[in-house]
């Protein structure tokens, strides 16, 4: 079936669907944005800032009565989850705390939309980079069967004559 196809057909048939996954992928992230599969979390693993969890750091933090974020949500790190933290196991991200006393405090947050947006377009880029280079290869090899092709008929054609 495939052979039907002229090549302009079948480019066209590509740069259509192109077309309709990014204009796909526009749609559920504007229809998706309001939904986060973290925001599910039970409140005991995702704090919040509210008052009850601001006192909890503060009690962490001893006598020291202010404490400042030294980091922002950013992905647990590999000795994170060696050391089988607390603050990782619920989503996987944390924020770093440093007390007037020079305590560290970490607490678990939720995932930032930047990172998994990043994660997104990269697994797109190299999707997009493997199917080029594919593409590419198979390109030469089409080129390189017509040339024999080609050369077999020239030969049949001389033969012949």
């Amino acid at each position: 079936m495939i052979e039907l196809c002229t090549l302009k057909r079948m480019t066209l048939a590509i740069g259509f669907l192109i077309i309709l996954s990014v204009i796909i992928l526009i749609i559920e992230g504007s229809y998706s944005s309001g939904y986060h599969p973290v925001t599910q979390v039970p409140s005991q693993y995702f704090p919040h800032d509210n008052q009850k969890n601001i006192t909890k750091i503060l009690k962490a933090c001893g006598d020291g009565k202010t404490f400042n974020k030294k980091e922002k949500c950013k992905p647990c790190t590999d000795y994170d989850w060696k050391m089988n933290a607390k603050y990782c196991q619920a989503t996987g991200y944390r924020e770093k705390f440093t007390c007037k006393n020079s305590n560290t405090i970490f607490r678990s947050c939720a995932k930032v939309k930047k990172h998994e947006g990043n994660k997104f377009w990269i697994f797109e880029g190299a999707n997009l980079i493997l199917g080029l280079a594919v593409y590419s290869i198979v390109f030469v090899r089409q080129r390189r069967l017509d040339r024999l092709l080609m050369e077999k008929v020239h030969k049949q054609i001389a033969a012949g004559v």
